[in-house]
């Protein structure tokens, strides 16, 4: 029966969020900064829902806009017709929007994702915004024959889709909400490069998460105990949910949320608590979605084989389970071969 659950549990998708405790090289267990938690944050956890109501969005389609003749022109006019309707684009480039260009006020995250840039591209990391500004139109292409200020809006795109948001595997929403005019001018245009999606815009408290994708360094300490706060973030959500609030499946998904990261030795968060004291529910999914982020590719690291990945989980380095629990998951190896994990990646 607990196999599957655990089955159950990923072809739901009732599991949100990655997260990586285990031992490198030149990790230990007591270095909080390890690398966690960084899968699939914008998109699962991390974010206090305020307000949530129907919008249209549109996205970047990577593979239309970069076989134009010129996407850099074609990026050009999606930002000037946003911009012409009122509308926003997303845009984090951490360099302001007109000459003389210089560094706005960064987050510790936003500057250590620009550090990571200046690093691929051996640049110096004290560059200044216009030697930034320089060498990004080198990488991206972007000629002379833009003036500054749209060759400093072209690169801004470029770098949020090149840099931050193609290594996650949902789409860049190049401008979200978008107005019916703009919409309407968009289609009688016929701009390439883009899609349209109907979705719920959602409005969060936290200014982190967006800049959590793709870091690839150790996070801090006080970094780490911002990701801490996700499994509370996300049961207080689903305990917004009024409609759903008689559903015995909701309950399950808000134990889930909140203590799946619980652990039976009660070092776990964030009540700390130990052995039956977790929900079942939450302590199956929180295996699993240890078993699944270590044999999965993530930016900063390769995938573990799945024998590996349950060696780690029964030597306790990715913390305290239920042995039942990790004797039912090593019993179904074979079955996640064959229904969860297909790729060659993690076999």
């Amino acid at each position: 029966m607990l196999g599957v659950y655990f089955v159950a549990l990923y072809k739901l998708q009732i599991i949100g969020g990655r997260e990586y405790y285990a031992v490198g090289e030149t990790e230990t267990k007591e270095d909080i900064t390890i690398a966690a938690a960084r899968g699939n944050i914008l998109d699962r956890y991390g974010r206090l829902l305020v307000s949530n109501s129907l919008c249209n969005n549109l996205s970047i389609n990577v593979t239309e806009l970069f076989s134009q003749d010129d996407p850099n022109a074609v990026i050009l006019e999606l930002c000037s017709a946003v911009e012409r309707f009122g509308d926003t684009y997303t845009d984090t480039l951490p360099i302001t929007k007109a000459p003389p260009f210089e560094f706005t006020e960064m987050d510790t995250l936003q500057k250590s994702m620009l550090d990571a840039w200046l690093k691929a591209n051996d640049m110096p990391l004290d560059s200044s915004a216009v030697e930034i500004l320089a060498a990004m139109r080198t990488r991206y292409s972007v000629g002379s024959e833009y003036n500054a200020e749209d060759a400093r809006r072209i690169v801004g795109v470029r770098y949020e889709i090149n840099d931050r948001f193609n290594i996650n595997t949902t789409p860049y929403v190049f401008a979200e909400d978008v107005s019916m005019p703009l919409l309407t001018y968009l289609m009688e245009q016929d701009i390439p490069g883009f899609e349209l999606s109907s979705s719920y815009v959602r409005e969060y408290k936290t200014q982190y998460a967006a800049h959590l994708l793709g870091y690839t360094g150790k996070l801090t300490a006080e970094e780490f105990e911002i990701i801490k706060g996700h499994p509370v973030i996300g049961e207080t959500i689903l305990r917004s949910m009024k409609d759903y609030q008689d559903e015995p499946l909701l309950e399950t998904a808000a134990e889930i949320c909140r203590w799946h990261h619980e652990r039976i030795d009660g070092k776990g968060y964030p009540d700390g608590l130990r052995g039956e004291e977790i929900p079942i529910a939450a302590q199956a999914a929180g295996l699993a979605d240890v078993f699944d982020a270590l044999v999965s590719r993530r930016v900063y690291k390769e995938p573990y084989p799945m024998d590996k990945a349950m060696d780690m989980i029964e030597a306790g380095e990715c913390g305290a389970f239920d042995p039942l629990l990790t004797e039912c998951l090593r019993e179904l190896q074979g079955t996640l071969r064959r229904e969860v994990y297909t790729g060659e990646e993690s076999q």
